[in-house]
């Protein structure tokens, strides 16, 4: 009996085991549906399978790029497998790994996007797979492109033999859609039908605040690194476009209408963070993932948007209290805006913050604005505020335009 040394046994296990893993499918990535990029990155099994994928050094740039910005995990027909990311401090190198679960073989994308306008070399391999890209990760990586606005200029692919050869870019380029003008809308306003869509498309202001809502709608749905969180923010957004509609299309002044619901809707989109839980509808969705809404104080109607960071105020605030020489801030704990709702309209500012003073610091109350000077300062003399306190103390002193 001729015996093999033991090196080339365990060549042969090595391969045996990843034929088998391969006819058995790999459906473990599955787990991470709908999740974050970056978590299915640390999970310990990750970076064999890339290395089982992809040869190198590609799989090690791979495995780079996925740790870094993340998209969401997308599951195709619970079956097809795609999770995408960029090299972290360098976004315009993008990552996706493909997986058919079903058949345990995978193929890694690269896009290198340095090039201008976002262009640049998508590079693709496979240990595993021979011949043609599977239509699947195709379009995987075509959706993938069309989401990250990257259009490539060459693409090249790497199989099973090891031969890198060419593909054509045209079966790799997202479809074209509606480019809008540089002063917006952001919609075709050829095809514009309502009475809000035209005076959209024929008031220059408006038509600039409707674009800028949508890129920022655009930004805030790329950041979000999960698909669940995204379907929150679309339900969002599509719920706040048939509010303006019926709001505005019945308002005594549209246009009024229409910029303070943009007002209100880009700090929505500037601040808002995604809810956990169970599912809710839209208009619960702006209120508890946001905390902004319509408040009634003496018969006056306020909206009343809460700021994320409320850092972002405190030297507007220190500035206000140094020109009355009054001791400065240190932090605040809660900060709203109170917009007064017309065009080019004052937006009134009012923080739950720890004032320093002798002799100890102390909680307070303050508010100004941007155009009037309104300011105003009360002592709390309790630990805590609510939202409405501090929503009704700006209405009193500071809110008006």
């Amino acid at each position: 009996m001729r015996f093999l040394p033991a090196c080339w046994l365990t060549l042969s296990l090595t391969i045996a085991t990843a034929g088998a893993a391969h006819a058995a499918g790999v459906t473990w990535p599955l787990d991470y549906r709908d999740d974050s990029t970056n978590r299915f990155r640390w999970d310990k099994r990750t970076q064999p399978l890339i290395e089982a994928i992809a040869r190198q050094p590609f799989a090690g740039e791979l495995a780079l790029a996925l740790g870094g910005p993340p998209g969401p995990v997308v599951v195709q027909e619970n079956r097809y497998f795609s999770a995408s990311a960029c090299v972290p401090h360098d976004c315009l190198r993008k990552g996706l790994l493909w997986l058919d679960t079903a058949q345990g073989v995978g193929l890694g994308a690269i896009f290198d996007g340095s090039y201008p306008d976002n262009t640049g070399r998508l590079m693709l391999d496979a240990k595993a797979i021979r011949g043609d890209v599977p239509d699947a990760a195709r379009q995987a990586i075509v959706r993938w492109l069309e989401e990250v606005k990257a259009s490539p200029t060459a693409v090249e692919f790497t199989d099973a033999s090891g031969t890198r050869r060419p593909l054509p870019v045209a079966a790799f380029t997202p479809p074209q859609r509606f480019t809008p003008q540089s002063g917006g809308p952001s919609f075709d306003c050829a095809r514009a039908r309502t009475r809000i869509e035209h005076l959209l498309c024929s008031d220059a202001e408006l038509a600039a605040l409707d674009l800028k809502l949508a890129d920022d709608f655009k930004g805030g749905l790329v950041a979000l690194d999960d698909l669940p969180s995204r379907r929150q923010l679309t339900a969002l957004q599509q719920w706040w476009l048939r509010e303006r509609d019926a709001d505005c299309e019945r308002a005594a002044e549209p246009k009024a209408c229409l910029v303070l619901a943009y007002q209100v809707q880009s700090a929505t989109l500037l601040n808002w963070v995604p809810v956990s839980g169970r599912p809710q509808d839209p208009a619960s969705l702006a209120k508890a993932g946001f905390q902004f809404g319509d408040m009634v104080y003496r018969g006056q109607r306020y909206t009343v948007v809460r700021q994320k960071d409320a850092g972002e105020r405190l030297a507007s605030f220190n500035q206000a209290l140094a020109a009355r020489q009054m001791a400065a801030l240190d932090a605040c704990a809660l900060v709203v805006d109170l917009p007064v709702g017309t065009a080019h309209g004052n937006h009134s500012y009012g923080g739950v913050c720890e004032q320093r003073a002798a002799p100890a610091k102390r909680l307070v109350l303050v508010c100004n604005d941007d155009m009037i000077g309104h300011f105003g300062l009360r002592v709390l003399g309790r630990p805590k505020a609510s939202v409405e306190e501090l929503a009704h103390f700006v209405a009193e002193e500071c809110f008006g335009g």
